[in-house]
């Protein structure tokens, strides 16, 4: 039986805010005036107490060796993707990871993280009912081998060990998690920031990994949904394509994240942010932070949509598209074991109905009444704001019009006050030249490397087919120049007739060129050039252009070849042959026509 608890373990819970009250105005002159102008004055002193404080957190930071995170030891040793530690070494900050994590990762070192405490290992309880959804979604059963769950006590790793390969206990000093930990309780705040550490030590070692809270089901592989192009790809819990991106408002209770030096910065200026923020969760931090981590790091964040990761926020009743159900907007252990049994069962009930009886539709979840009924929800709606009317005061001046203007002429004074003191700001340790070289340093040590991609296998991949060792070394240069940061390269191919002036090539790098924010790619495009005359239009108009040989000697790649000839087919093959080569040498790509 599930113990029963009012309160939970809180992963990814969404919260609501709370009604503020309105200010009254006396009618007097006077009075509207003076709280007019004590307004910007209070917010003077908030936003410059909050400076205060932020700045000797920094100056302290500094004499205690420029730790920027509260959360995070101060100069972690970096651990590459191929094991090597960056120095200087330091202890694991989390004994046995970096062995686990390997025997875990997909080929790709992708990880899939849920957490739970013993209330959510309990049998019959959360772990279960998320266990089950992979083994009855549609082809994702695979996907459970490579599911860490991380235990934040004793008795919740005994229950994983008891039922899943991959379990790793998160020692959380002199807190008891063994029961559900009441949301915003100092327990609660304490389990998620650690949380956030731990995962930050796993893009450290060189792995991406998506965390999910473990009061969710899977129905499909959450992976054919995720961009490339993100580092961080996030649930939200109202998704709308007309926003822009950060607009949605994201919900940490799912989310994606490559393994690049950028990632790991943002989880490093996430664990930071925390003072600033007192007494808020990791999800709330990230909400005020999330504008400030692609202004200052250039982090690339995307929301998922609802239609395919919905939760009890927000979700469609479209089976026939649906990823992932979240036990979000809801309180209470019991009240999520209810609910996300009904759609594990509403699932089962779908996938054993025969395609023609899927195709005819109106098939709906199970309302959450117990999840909405726990946090009062209610369906969105548009807020009608009625029009209140400036009553005239007997002056003929409206007491508002008053308070106002007190409001501007504080303003103005302390406006004119500081620019006319105004001093230079601060250096933070992410300004400073030491900490500018720290981040180079840790970028070049820690660039992924792919699984069983050292320079012995390198050497023994080498083949003749793209021309001998000497050339072999000269394309895993050029691969090299030209990758992203998470190893990615764009590959075109064209010969002579391809490249010529206003042919195929000169379009294709225009379409970069002219296309919406997509310029900065044409500097990871290797270009195959078939022939020599196609490589030397190549190099006078693109940085990284390769000759592939033909096998087949005395072949022609240079002229216009018809669909399913011959040269045509040999063609074809040469290049797949040296995408085979890009994989090898630890690559991703993307091919592409010209």
């Amino acid at each position: 039986m599930v113990r029963e608890s009012e309160s939970e373990m809180g992963f990814g819970l969404g919260g609501g805010r709370d009604g503020g009250g309105g200010m009254a105005i006396n009618r007097n002159h006077v009075v509207s005036f003076l709280a007019g102008a004590a307004l910007p004055t209070l917010l003077l002193f908030f936003i410059a107490s909050d400076r205060v404080s932020e700045k000797l957190a920094i100056v302290s930071s500094w004499g205690s060796g420029g730790s920027s995170s509260s959360s995070t030891a101060a100069g972690h040793g970096l651990r590459c993707a191929g094991g090597d530690a960056a120095p200087p070494a330091q202890q694991e900050k989390f004994p046995g990871l970096p062995e686990l994590l390997p025997k875990v990762a997909m080929e790709d070192r992708t990880v899939i993280i849920t957490s739970v405490n013993e209330a959510w290992a309990a049998p019959g309880s959360l772990l279960d009912i998320y266990r089950d959804s992979f083994k009855n979604g549609e082809g994702i059963a695979h996907l459970l081998d490579h599911v860490l769950v991380v235990a934040v006590d004793p008795a919740g790793f005994r229950r994983c060990k008891a039922v899943h390969p991959h379990c790793y206990l998160l020692d959380v000093k002199s807190i008891n998690l063994t029961s559900a930990t009441r949301f915003m309780s100092k327990e609660y705040l304490e389990l998620v920031w650690t949380k956030l550490s731990l995962q930050q030590r796993v893009l450290e070692l060189g792995y991406n990994f998506l965390f999910t809270d473990c009061d969710m089901v899977l129905f499909r592989d959450p992976f054919r949904h995720i961009t490339v192009y993100a580092d961080m790809s996030t649930s939200s819990d109202d998704y709308s394509a007309a926003r822009a991106p950060l607009d949605n408002p994201l919900n940490t209770g799912l989310y994606y994240m490559k393994a690049t030096s950028r990632s790991v910065e943002m989880l490093r200026y996430w664990q930071a942010a925390r003072p600033r923020f007192p007494g808020a969760h990791d999800q709330a931090v990230f909400g005020h932070i999330k504008h400030e981590l692609v202004g200052k790091l250039q982090a690339r964040i995307e929301p998922l949509d609802t239609l395919y990761f919905g939760g009890f926020c927000e979700y469609h009743d479209d089976l026939a598209s649906a990823v992932t159900m979240h036990a979000d907007c809801c309180v209470g252990l019991d009240t999520k074991v209810h609910d996300l049994s009904d759609i594990a069962a509403d699932w089962k009930n779908y996938t054993s109905m025969s395609p023609e009886e899927r195709k005819k539709g109106g098939f709906k979840w199970t309302y959450p009444t117990r999840c909405r009924n726990s946090i009062g929800w209610r369906k969105p709606s548009l807020l009608m704001r009625g029009s209140a009317g400036m009553a005239s005061s007997k002056s003929g001046l409206s007491p508002v019009v008053v308070f106002l203007l007190g409001a501007a002429s504080a303003t103005a004074l302390i406006v004119f006050v500081f620019t006319s003191n105004a001093r230079p700001t601060w250096p933070t340790p992410e300004t400073t030249p030491a900490r500018r070289q720290e981040k180079k340093a840790a970028a070049v040590a820690c660039t992924p490397r792919a699984k069983g991609t050292d320079s012995e296998t390198h050497r023994a991949a080498r083949t003749n087919q793209t021309g001998g060792e000497e050339d072999d070394d000269e394309f895993a240069r050029m691969v090299r120049r030209a990758a992203m940061e998470d190893r990615t390269v764009i590959m075109t191919s064209v010969n002579e007739a391809w490249a010529a002036p206003g042919s195929l090539m000169d379009s294709f790098l225009e379409s970069f060129r002219v296309g919406e924010n997509i310029s900065h790619f044409v500097q990871h495009i290797v270009v195959v050039a078939m022939d020599e005359g196609a490589l030397r239009r190549c190099r006078a108009v693109h940085p990284h252009c390769y000759l592939l040989l033909p096998e087949v000697a005395g072949l022609d790649l240079s002229g216009a070849k018809s669909y399913m000839t011959k040269d045509y087919l040999d063609l074809v093959w040469s290049k797949l042959k040296l995408q085979q080569r890009v994989l090898e040498l630890g690559y991703n790509l993307l091919f592409t026509a010209s």
